[in-house]
């Protein structure tokens, strides 16, 4: 796993495949990590890597619209996108909006910061607005760990994302 510097243009999906001539054909399940807290990447992304997942990160509301638009279609299996509750240009809210909208049926986790101010009130809305789950910080490797598995589990049956 490498940890990707913030960027604000394509999205590290498509900065990968450039570099590797790839064609977003992957066989295993993706995770997409959009959070403002590059610490907060690292910790997760070691966490999800120890399950066979495959990491990959956005910045942002943008960010993460943006790879959803460019695998769309393609032969890639996204199994969870793990937000931060606030991103730089929007917050999770923006994001399970956007794949409700799509009918996607990728689990949106919610992840806390260390800041967080009340956590049962965080949890109590992402699960209102359609979160799959929420993970409050700091976070345990097992419990980031069973929850993907659940993730996993729920997108393995999910039809291709259309946009």
């Amino acid at each position: 796993m490498s940890i990707v510097e913030p960027m604000t243009t394509t999205s590290v999906l498509t900065q990968r495949a450039i570099a590797q001539g790839l064609k977003f054909e992957n066989s295993g399940p993706v995770a997409l990590i959009a959070t403002t807290d590059s610490r907060m990447q690292q910790m997760l992304g070691k966490a999800i890597e120890d399950c066979g997942v495959t990491v990959e990160f956005a910045i942002g509301f943008t960010g993460v619209r943006d790879a959803f638009a460019e695998i769309a279609g393609r032969n890639v299996n996204v199994a969870a996108c793990l937000c931060g509750f606030a991103l730089a240009d929007g917050s999770y809210r923006d994001v399970v909006k956007m794949l409700k909208r799509q009918t996607s049926e990728v689990p949106v986790i919610i992840v806390s910061t260390p800041a967080g101010s009340n956590e049962y009130d965080e949890y109590l809305s992402a699960m209102n607005a359609g979160a799959f789950d929420f993970l409050c910080y700091p976070y345990d490797r097992r419990e980031v760990q069973r929850i993907l598995r659940l993730a996993v589990s729920a997108s393995r049956a999910v039809a291709p994302l259309q946009f």
